[in-house]
């Protein structure tokens, strides 16, 4: 499949929040990816992160902050995708996976715009013990 631009961090390295830039939106529906989502996301991810080390946390918590509407999309490494549009409040996403080894490999991160529009956005990450 398409991958988003690499990035590499450790569970260790994500216990201090982590922020990366990016463009919001694209022209491809969430909707189709049978995820019950929706927004305009591009193909690609924005992010193909690869992940070691994470087996040691409690939660990978994913939020995206932006001045328009955002939604993530995220597939983790066992290919499961995981959405959200407005957990973060003011419209804006907000994901927390339990983490264990099981997130250890690749997540894709998309990061969309609700309304199709494009917009800067950057999204931050970080791991909690709890």
């Amino acid at each position: 499949g398409l991958t988003g631009v690499p990035v590499s961090f450790t569970g260790q390295q994500l216990y201090s929040p982590q922020t990366l830039a990016t463009t919001a939106g694209g022209n491809a529906q969430v909707s189709t990816c049978g995820v019950g989502g929706f927004g305009y996301t591009s193909e690609a991810p924005n992010f193909s992160v690869n992940l070691t080390g994470m087996e040691g946390y409690g939660r990978l918590e994913i939020e995206g902050v932006s001045g328009c509407d955002t939604t993530l999309l995220v597939r983790t490494p066992d290919g499961r995708f995981h959405y959200d549009d407005d957990s973060n409040g003011n419209l804006l996403p907000l994901l927390n996976l339990s983490s264990s080894a099981m997130l250890n490999g690749r997540l894709d991160i998309w990061v969309g715009t609700f309304g199709g529009n494009t917009c800067p956005a950057s999204i931050e990450l970080e791991t909690w013990l709890n």
